[in-house]
């Protein structure tokens, strides 16, 4: 599943768990009501179309793969930093899993 109105971004902006890394900026927030969500915010400054493209189906398929390791519902919001221009699937996969581990414990 995935953030997608506008609502949700503002809430994520409000009040999560927010990290900074290598990679990637993350926010997490707990939620209750719904399974995880996913959101992905790369704007125009990171980079020409196929590489946003890129960054986000890396995310989603970092996301996809540490999705059943994932114990507590929650939003996740991932931000590229301009590093990430060069980063691989288990680079980003990796450090989402340090943030994650972070939240839970």
């Amino acid at each position: 599943m995935r953030l997608r109105t506008r609502y949700q971004f503002q809430r994520m902006a409000q009040s999560s768990f927010k990290r900074t890394g290598e990679w990637i900026i993350v926010a997490i927030r707990p939620i209750q009501d719904h399974p995880s969500k996913l959101g992905i915010l790369v704007t125009k400054r990171y980079g020409s179309s196929p590489q946003r493209n890129r960054f986000k189906r890396l995310v989603r398929e970092s996301f996809r793969l540490l999705y059943p390791e994932i114990l507590t519902s929650c939003d996740i919001l991932v931000r590229p930093r301009s590093k990430a221009l060069n980063a691989n699937l288990k680079d980003i996969q990796e450090e989402l899993r340090k943030f994650m581990q972070q939240f839970i414990s």
